[in-house]
């Protein structure tokens, strides 16, 4: 059976930590490795520097735990694909993750993304959808 492989928006990680229940839950998967997280350094960067934002209040150790555990059981790649076919520019570091990574699925909450599903064969789906993804593996 071939593995799940997808990119995990940095808004359904914040959300995780921030107490949404299907983000969370996508933690928990992906720690239990029933999937595969790919992520560019520059999209790891983006959520290092999201999760420091104090207006958040996410806890420090939280945060700690998030970007240690993605350091050591993701694939974690240098993207050099540019795109621009997001209408919020700041995305496009995104979807080229996806591409440059062959994943299966995009999760987000973001709308300007979930707009251009499917994007190139690869599913652009909100974190609940994805769970239910996962379940019926």
């Amino acid at each position: 059976m071939k593995e799940l492989k997808a990119v995990i928006d940095t808004n359904v990680f914040v959300a995780a930590l921030l107490g949404s229940r299907p983000a969370s839950s996508i933690y928990k998967a992906f720690r239990r490795r029933l999937f595969v997280l790919s992520i560019s350094k520059q999209v790891f960067a983006e959520l290092e520097d999201v999760l420091s934002r104090p207006e958040l209040k996410i806890n420090p150790g939280d945060k700690e735990e998030l970007l240690s555990v993605i350091k050591i059981g993701a694939c974690v790649s240098d993207v050099t694909l540019k795109v621009s076919d997001c209408r919020d520019p700041k995305d496009n570091v995104v979807l080229a993750c996806a591409l440059e990574s062959n994943v299966d699925c995009l999760v987000t909450c973001d709308r300007d993304l979930l707009v251009l599903n499917p994007y190139h064969n690869i599913t652009i789906i909100t974190p609940t959808k994805f769970l239910h993804l996962l379940k019926n593996l």
